[in-house]
């Protein structure tokens, strides 16, 4: 398994760039609003001066036109060079959860934490559901994760996307992903007046923002 800092594989192994459009849906789809655009990898102090802490950067923000919609995640992505059948030296059970449920604390609407799992080019993967859902579950613990949300009433959402590591073909042709399950669709948090301020420091944040 590989595992670089994210953000140096955003162009090269995620297509967050070349297929920009496709990733605004997915968010429109898992959020349940009309996403019109995004931003990635933004340090925390970039928004709040003061704040200290975790997480000390936020992955993923996004939000609809006029601006009354806001999302968060935290994304953590995973590239297996050879099957993740038969890896020994899996992620750790549960990552990202943490960074996602202080995402809570921020003045989001809604949270996600997105698990992306890239495959080899020459991994098959099987399209039936509870096949799928058994693979995930070994690979980064998705039954521990959904289990812990619900327990400890984590206000977040939790969403997989499988891709297929196919860098030598064209953008338009590197494989499809989607919402796969298992998948918790993420609750609406309910702003209070010390999210309120935050909220405005985020929307303050983004229309500086040259998109």
């Amino acid at each position: 398994m590989i595992k670089k800092p994210l953000h140096e594989r955003m162009e090269t192994e995620l297509p967050f760039g070349e297929l920009k459009f496709l990733w605004v849906s997915f968010f429109s789809e898992i959020f349940k609003d009309s996403i019109t655009s995004f931003k990635l990898w933004i340090k925390t102090q970039n928004i709040f001066p003061n704040f200290t802490g975790k997480p000390g950067d936020i992955d993923l923000i996004c939000w609809n036109e006029n601006l009354s919609f806001l999302g968060a995640a935290e994304v953590k992505h995973w590239n297996f060079k050879e099957s993740p059948q038969t890896q020994k030296n899996l992620p750790q059970k549960g990552s990202g959860l943490n960074q996602a449920k202080n995402l809570t604390k921020l003045g989001f609407d809604k949270v996600y934490l997105i698990h992306i799992i890239t495959f080899p080019p020459d991994y098959y993967i099987v399209p039936q559901v509870e096949d799928l859902e058994k693979a995930v579950y070994r690979i980064i613990g998705a039954k521990k994760i959904l289990e812990r949300i619900k327990k400890e009433k984590i206000p977040v959402g939790y969403a997989i996307v499988p891709l297929k590591d196919t860098k030598d073909k064209l953008p338009e042709e590197r494989g499809s992903f989607g919402l796969q399950l298992p998948y918790r669709p993420a609750p609406k948090i309910k702003i209070n007046e010390d999210l309120k301020q935050k909220r405005e420091k985020l929307v303050e944040f983004i229309k500086n923002q040259k998109l």
